[in-house]
C-alpha cells in the first residue's frame, strides 16, 4: 500500500487507522484515544449529563414511545440469531479471557466499585407495588412458556446441592449465630401480619364437624391414595386432604383433593393459580 492511502494513529503508536464508509479516516484506533484531565472532569462525577434527572426523563420518554406498540428488538428471533452468531466467535480459545485470571488488585477494584456506597442500589428498597408487578410478570411468563424443570435438571441440582456438594456439608452454626438468627426472627415477626404466610388468622379457625376421618377416607380412596399433582403422582398413605377454595366450611367432595405434604405446602403461595389448577383436574374426574 502507498503511504498516501494510509493514515497513522495520532497517539504515536505507528499503527494504521481504518477508513470510514464515508471515505474519511479515523483519527485514533479504538482504545488508543486518551481523554485530557479537563475533558474527564467535565464528564465524570456529578458533571456527567446522564446523571441529571432532566436527561434521564428525556431518555425514558423516547424509549417508551419507541417500544410502546412493538416488542423490544432483542426479543425478535432475527436479532437473537444474529447475536448468537456474534457470540459464537468469542467461545473457547477465541475469548479474550481464555486461560487468564483476574489479579487480586483488579478483583479488589471491582468489588469496591459495586459494593457498599458505590453500589447503584445502595440504600434503595423495592416498594410493594414493584414487587407485585415483578411476581405477576414472572408467573405469567412461567404459565405461558410452561417453564418447568425437567427430571434430568432436578437430578443434577439435587446432586450438586446434596451431600459433599453442599457448601455447608459437615458444618454447623455456632451458638452465637443461632442466638443472633433467633433474635432477628423474633424482632421481624413480632407482629404476625409481617410474616409472608399470614392470611388474616385463617389458620386458627376450626374445621367443621363434617370434615372428619370418614370423609377424608372417601376422598383418598377416590383418588387411589395418589398425589393428584401430575408432576408428582406419588403413592401416599394418609395423605393430606386439601380444600381447593381455601374455605374450611366448604367440605363438598368436589372441593377436596389428596396431596402429599410437599405439594400441599406449595398451595400456600399463588393461591389463585393452584385454585384453577386443581379445579380443572376434578372436573375431568366427574365429567
Amino acid at each position: 500500500m502507498n503511504k498516501k492511502n494510509v493514515k497513522l494513529c495520532k497517539c504515536g503508536c505507528g499503527q494504521p487507522v481504518k477508513k470510514r464508509r464515508d471515505g474519511s479516516w479515523n483519527d485514533y484506533i479504538i482504545y488508543h484515544y486518551k481523554h485530557s484531565e479537563e475533558h474527564k472532569n467535565k464528564l465524570c462525577g456529578e458533571n456527567n449529563p446522564s446523571k441529571r434527572p432532566e436527561v434521564r426523563k428525556k431518555i425514558s420518554k423516547k424509549l417508551k414511545n419507541k417500544y410502546k406498540d412493538t416488542t423490544h428488538y432483542m426479543q425478535l428471533d432475527e436479532n437473537k440469531k444474529k447475536h448468537s452468531k456474534i457470540m459464537k466467535k468469542y467461545k473457547g480459545e477465541n475469548h479474550p479471557m481464555y486461560g487468564r485470571k483476574h489479579t487480586e488488585e483488579s478483583k479488589k477494584k471491582m468489588s469496591k466499585s459495586t459494593s457498599g456506597k458505590n453500589h447503584p442500589n445502595n440504600g434503595k428498597k423495592l416498594s410493594e407495588k414493584t414487587k407485585k408487578k415483578m411476581s405477576e410478570a414472572w408467573n405469567k411468563e412461567r404459565r405461558n412458556k410452561k417453564i418447568y424443570l425437567s427430571e434430568e435438571m432436578k437430578i443434577k441440582l439435587s446432586k450438586a446441592f446434596s451431600g459433599e456438594g453442599n457448601h455447608f456439608y459437615g458444618k454447623k452454626h455456632s451458638r452465637k449465630t443461632r442466638n443472633l438468627l433467633s433474635k432477628k426472627a423474633k424482632e421481624r415477626f413480632k407482629n404476625k401480619e409481617n410474616h409472608p404466610a399470614w392470611r388474616g388468622g385463617v389458620s386458627f379457625e376450626h374445621y367443621p364437624i363434617e370434615f372428619d376421618k370418614s370423609l377424608k377416607l372417601k376422598v383418598r380412596n377416590r383418588d387411589g391414595n395418589i398425589c393428584q399433582n401430575p408432576e408428582c403422582n406419588k403413592k401416599i398413605k394418609n395423605g393430606d386432604v386439601h380444600h381447593i377454595d381455601y374455605i374450611k366450611e366448604n367440605c363438598c367432595e368436589k372441593n377436596l383433593i389428596t396431596l402429599c405434604k410437599s405439594c400441599h405446602t406449595k398451595t400456600n403461595a399463588n393461591r389463585e393459580y393452584w385454585k384453577n389448577f386443581y379445579k380443572k383436574i376434578i372436573r375431568l374426574k366427574y365429567e
